[in-house]
């Protein structure tokens, strides 16, 4: 069993891979660079990781599970497609807005994973996509959503709402749930829905 200083020493790390990744790219961190900013010395990373792609794996894995899980669960307690999209597309940009960090990390540094650690998160991945087409696919059947590719679709609402990543901050000028409904708002007309 972890003790509470070890859990808190990998909660550092894993907070400083995050940030130096987001700063400086996956490949231009060192090792060192992330021991020196968690106040660590290197070696004692190897206590925590095997290698800097195990971080960035479990960072990616992190963030992807609690998008997905929450994401399934939201969408769950909507009753019709059309509240199921706006379920998926609020917690979207939430998480995407309050743990920018991290969703940049995930989002951008999926070719610097090899091997197995890279397939279980495109695994993850997919099935997230796969979450949101289902849902673009039900409300096309029913007659409440007009798309001509649901798969393009899913691409077009999942990268509108990553963007959030790149410029909002909480002493902004818009709040997080004036952005969200914003956002809802335009991924519903896309999806020929009126609001």
């Amino acid at each position: 069993m972890e003790s509470s200083q070890q859990g808190s020493s990998r909660k550092r790390l894993l907070d400083v891979s995050a940030r130096l990744f987001r700063e400086l790219g996956f490949h231009a961190t060192s090792m060192r660079d992330i021991a020196r900013a968690a106040g660590m010395r290197p070696a004692s990373i190897y206590h925590h990781f095997d290698s800097k792609e195990a971080i960035l794996r479990e960072l990616m894995w992190g963030f992807l599970v609690e998008l997905l899980s929450s994401a399934r669960d939201a969408a769950a307690r909507a009753h019709d497609a059309r509240g199921r999209l706006g379920a998926i597309m609020r917690t979207h940009i939430r998480l995407h807005a309050t743990k920018a960090t991290l969703a940049f990390v995930a989002d951008t540094e999926l070719r610097a994973l090899q091997g197995a650690a890279q397939q279980e998160i495109l695994m993850l991945r997919d099935r997230y996509e796969e979450l949101l087409q289902d849902v673009l696919r039900h409300g096309v059947e029913e007659g409440t959503m007009h798309l001509g590719d649901v798969k393009l679709a899913s691409y077009q609402l999942l990268a509108m709402g990553t963007g959030v990543v790149f410029w909002w901050r909480p002493e902004g000028r818009l709040s997080l749930e004036a952005v969200v409904d914003q956002y809802v708002e335009a991924a519903l007309r896309m999806c020929g829905i009126a609001t």
